[in-house]
């Protein structure tokens, strides 16, 4: 009998488990559009103010990395970044507490979507067909008629197949390549500056967080990195 009450406690035990951890997500397909807007505008939504936005991922860029190093701290990675550091008197430095998980697909997935992403979701980092279908901010600018490129992580070309005016999708799965990601997109990057059919170029290098996962941010390797 005690075996049996075991038996039953653990998988009563596994069902909580799964019910609390393993969290299921139903994706919403609805997709907004000019009729959502309350106040009525020229163009629906409202003016851009720049012609061209260049939205900048360091994949796993902590924020004590950009912050001021404390008077007390040897930390090496601490101070590398000087030039972040002499934007702060006309920039937003800010910490976020990120909700697991935090790999580079499901965050991705939430700075594009709105959404919480789930443990179970872990599974599309292998799956080629992990492409988005809820309403999402590179769809919406393609809506707009806005034309979006791509230079670094091939994650996005999984999440957002088909979606980028130009693309220029860089492995990243060899965490032993500290520098081959970030070297790429600097010898594209002059390039694509002078062009001027792009609207939205999205930069995703990933040294960092490959130089994490091989050395640890205590390692000189990070300092140099950064």
């Amino acid at each position: 009998m005690k075996p049996l009450l075991i038996s039953l406690g653990y998988v009563i035990s596994l069902l909580i488990f799964q019910s609390g951890f393993l969290l299921k997500r139903k994706e919403l397909h609805n997709r907004s559009s000019c009729s959502d807007v309350r106040v009525s505008t020229k163009d629906c939504w409202m003016q851009p103010k720049f012609g061209r936005v260049i939205f900048v991922v360091i994949d796993a860029l902590r924020y004590d990395f950009l912050a001021p190093a404390p008077p007390a701290s040897t930390a090496p990675y601490l101070g590398q970044m000087k030039f972040v550091q002499s934007l702060s008197n006309s920039s937003i430095l800010s910490p976020i507490m990120a909700d697991p998980p935090t790999t580079t697909l499901q965050r991705l997935k939430g700075m594009t979507t709105g959404t919480l992403p789930t443990f179970i979701d872990i599974s599309d980092n292998f799956s080629p067909d992990a492409n988005i279908h809820e309403d999402n901010l590179l769809d919406q600018l393609r809506s707009q008629g806005l034309n979006i490129t791509l230079i670094g992580d091939d994650t996005w070309v999984s999440l957002y197949p088909k979606r980028f005016h130009r693309e220029y999708a860089m492995p990243s799965f060899d965490v032993h390549d500290l520098h081959g990601v970030d070297d790429g997109i600097m010898k594209v990057l002059p390039d694509e500056l002078s062009k001027n059919d792009t609207q939205f170029l999205i930069l995703h290098f990933l040294g960092v967080d490959h130089c994490g996962h091989r050395y640890g941010p205590e390692h000189p390797e990070m300092a140099r990195k950064v």
